[in-house]
């Protein structure tokens, strides 16, 4: 679990947001809005490579390919702007690009490696998800930039090449955004951030190559150099963020990972091509309607897949119950409270808070059941279970061990405070029946397998004094 961001932390990139803010307002070519953007590239990319060397575990890789990506980014701005405002000279074709390019490299290989990370089986649903958008977006690319590049370009044939090597790399590292967030089950502030920055970044790419391509003007608008900027800062931001070690951590999705938002993107992903029909053929007729009609067919179709999908949730997450439910009682089983054994474990040796672990057995249940039936004694283990639920602690976890064992985790209960909320569970039981039990508190270093045997061993020693008695494990 990771921490809260420290106000340090907060206060770094609010700074960093202030600087590309400020961008928008400085005059752009000024000596001062040098400084406040190529300074602070600068600066973050320093910051950058300190959280880099400092970070713990195999998570290094991936963070100095992002750093890579950064720094050469940075030092493509600054010669960029070296052969245009100090040398006059026009920067494109250029070093910078040669810096720009190789920056995109690292940061598609730093992308590839975390995807092998995040979901090392692979996940054949997430990468035709992942296909469907990068298409799509392709094709818009295709559309808008790279055919006014090819058609409109008086350039040398190498100018053109670089040029639409920009949008080809974008749709690359596109595809590789998508795929990690559709491999995670649970979005962290690293991921969030670098993904926002990267998410910027070919937005403001995208709109650069659009107004380049077509001819609408060949100057960057200052909120464009906002937005580069933005994106390095929020980089940086990720890599000192608290769970930034943890970036390359193995997820799993399942069934219930096709959530509104995965399903809106499908949608505007596959609607996007029919849209652009309507676009490309809005003076023909004939066409127009062709597309409408396929919109209006797509939308039916995502409409019904959605409901399918509701109808496999719902199924999926009445089974996930299921499976992890006593069908008697209605009390958690014995795979759930294994799961929670280790999870209350943990939760101690973290906070250093105690645990104590209960296990009751109903007293002569095999007699009452061979002299009533199973139907009665099943009846009578539904009423202790509900008895023992309403009458234990909110925080309490009860679960159904086995027969007619039952164990009780008491989560920063220590051996003193557990024996009032025994004796009331021993007062709950159904009139004229009685519980045996046996409790351990958990020691130092001690395993969630050790304290819930020490528990069994003192529900044994309660039983063989007599039954009906609360006995303590030593």
């Amino acid at each position: 679990m990771s921490r809260a961001p420290g106000r340090w932390w907060l206060a770094s990139v609010a700074l960093g947001v202030a600087a590309c803010v400020s961008l928008l307002i400085i005059p752009v070519d000024s000596p001062a809005w040098v400084i406040v953007a190529r300074g602070t590239g600068l600066v973050a990319v320093a910051l950058f490579a300190v959280a880099v060397a400092r970070m713990p575990g195999r998570s290094m890789v991936v963070w100095w390919l992002m750093w890579t990506y950064g720094a050469l980014t940075v030092a493509g701005d600054l010669v960029y702007d070296v052969q245009q405002r100090l040398f006059d000279e026009i920067p494109f074709p250029g070093p910078a690009d040669i810096l720009y390019l190789l920056a995109y490299v690292a940061a598609i290989g730093g992308l590839s490696v975390l995807v092998r990370r995040v979901v090392p089986g692979g996940d054949r649903d997430a990468w035709i998800d992942t296909a469907i958008i990068t298409i799509a977006v392709a094709t818009v690319v295709g559309y808008f930039v790279a055919r006014p590049t090819i058609l409109n370009s008086d350039q040398s044939p190498t100018a053109i090449a670089i040029a639409l090597a920009y949008p080809f790399l974008d749709i690359i590292v596109l595809a590789g955004l998508v795929r990690l967030l559709l491999g995670r089950a649970r979005t962290t502030l690293a991921i969030t951030l670098l993904a926002a920055g990267f998410f910027i970044t070919l937005s403001a790419d995208l709109f650069y190559n659009v107004i380049v391509s077509n001819v609408v003007s060949d100057f960057s608008p200052p909120l464009l150099d906002a937005l580069f900027l933005g994106a390095i800062v929020l980089l940086t931001a990720a890599s000192w963020s608290p769970d930034a070690a943890l970036i390359d951590a193995p997820s799993i999705r399942g069934v219930a990972s096709y959530t509104p938002v995965r399903l809106t993107g499908l949608a505007v992903g596959v609607l996007t091509i029919p849209v652009l029909l309507v676009f490309v053929l809005w003076d023909n007729v004939a066409g127009r309607r062709i597309a409408f009609a396929s919109i209006a067919v797509i939308l039916l179709v995502i409409w019904r897949l959605e409901r399918v999908l509701r109808t496999v949730r719902t199924q999926y997450t009445m089974r996930d119950h299921e499976a992890r439910t006593d069908a008697l009682t209605g009390l958690p089983n014995r795979r759930t409270l294994d799961y929670e054994v280790e999870r209350a474990t943990d939760g101690s040796i973290r906070s250093g808070e105690p645990l104590t672990v209960a296990m009751l057995d109903l007293d002569y249940f095999k007699s009452y059941n061979d002299e009533h039936g199973h139907q009665a004694g099943d009846r009578l283990l539904e009423l202790c279970a509900r008895s023992w639920r309403e009458a234990i602690p909110d925080a309490a976890f009860l679960a159904r061990y086995g027969g007619e064992e039952f164990v009780l985790l008491l989560p920063g209960v220590d051996g003193t405070q557990a024996v009032p909320v025994l004796e009331t569970l021993r007062s709950a039981s159904p009139p004229q029946r009685t519980v045996s039990i046996g409790y351990a508190v958990r020691e130092a270093n001690e395993s969630a397998s050790s304290v819930l045997r020490r528990a069994d061993a003192a529900l044994y020693d309660a039983k063989e004094l007599g039954r009906d008695r609360i006995v303590a494990a030593w």
